[in-house]
């Protein structure tokens, strides 16, 4: 399937996505991504039985209206025997409270991403309940359209350096969220990146071996951090450089490199395939101009949502499981390697 990913400039996976009819999903949130989870639910022909919401809001009311949901201020509210699995997409500060209601329980639930935990508790929660593999967590780039195709290439060809650049806008994110969540951005953002190249790179049967950090400057307001970790397979050792630029005016690049081929993510809604380099000449000098093809992810719906949504609920019926799913262990080792950024 992932050979036949792409085709004439497009995408065509995955579009066929069948899951049983008879889903009833409670719904914790009501803001704008419990929308996108909405129209994603309602696309398989699934039931949005319950929503929860504190303050049953404009936005719970008009969604519980729309998807004909109940609609309740708090989970012990509901009758919670008739839900089949839940998603939780409430703001990120309340994100850890769902997490510990719900390892109380063998319920399925898939929760947004970003919460505000450190590896340590994550570890302790591990320790304490053994049983978690109810949980799983809504890192949805793990599930863009072109991620069969880029682990097919991954284990098919020699990978000679990965190299990842982040420029998230941190100053923007505290003016909107406010400065409570400085401590947690490692967390709250940092870990949507480090999530993708961790799943890829466990998932191409490379060991993270040796981490080393590194200062780039010493301009507090301008803080450059290196990470350089050291992938081993077998006698094969490659170097993967996660570069972070705090406020860095550019998009998120992720680029793979090959012996005479390159895979570039950027932004990671795009990837380009790099294929060769074509040599003209203009006004006597000769320029170089790259060979790209370049693919979109579908906009249909919140990308990577719909692929996320169909394994999600597939694994409470089926044993069949498409590994991309980031589940408690996951997040342990996603966020033991944010952590090493200040």
């Amino acid at each position: 399937m992932a050979n036949n990913l792409l085709k004439n400039g497009k995408i065509i996976y995955p579009n066929k996505l069948i899951l049983k009819k008879n889903f009833n999903i409670g719904l914790i949130g009501s803001g704008k991504i419990a929308e996108e989870y909405a129209k994603v639910i309602s696309s398989f022909g699934h039931k949005i039985k319950v929503i929860i919401s504190q303050s049953k809001n404009y936005n719970a009311k008009k969604l519980a209206k729309k998807y004909k949901s109940n609609i309740y201020s708090n989970i012990k509210q509901a009758q919670v025997n008739e839900i089949n699995a839940w998603i939780v997409c409430v703001e990120w500060s309340k994100l850890d409270i769902y997490i510990n209601f719900f390892l109380k329980t063998r319920i399925p639930v898939l929760i947004e991403k970003g919460a505000p935990i450190s590896s340590l508790k994550i570890l302790n929660y591990i320790k304490k309940y053994k049983k978690n593999s109810n949980l799983s967590f809504a890192y949805n780039r793990n599930y863009f359209d072109y991620i069969p195709y880029l682990l097919n290439t991954l284990n098919k060809k020699k990978i000679n350096y990965i190299e990842m650049k982040i420029y998230d806008l941190i100053n923007d994110i505290i003016k909107k969220k406010g400065r409570k969540i400085t401590r947690y951005l490692k967390y709250y953002i940092t870990s949507h990146w480090i999530s993708l190249i961790y799943k890829l790179i466990s998932l191409t049967n490379y060991k993270f071996s040796k981490i080393k950090k590194e200062k780039l400057t010493n301009n507090k307001k301008f803080n450059i951090e290196k990470i350089s970790i050291i992938l081993i397979k077998g006698k094969n050792k490659i170097l993967l450089n996660i570069i972070n630029f705090p406020n860095g005016l550019k998009n998120h690049t992720c680029k793979f490199y090959f012996n005479k081929f390159l895979i570039e993510l950027s932004p990671f809604e795009r990837i380009l395939l790099y294929k060769s380099i074509k040599k003209k000449k203009f006004n006597n000098n000769f320029i170089y101009i790259p060979q790209i093809d370049k693919f979109e992810v579908s906009k249909k719906y919140k990308p990577g949502f719909r692929f996320m949504y169909y394994d999600f609920i597939k694994n409470i019926y089926s044993k069949e499981r498409f590994s991309l799913a980031i589940k408690l262990k996951d997040l342990y080792k996603i966020y033991r390697i944010c952590e090493k950024f200040s």
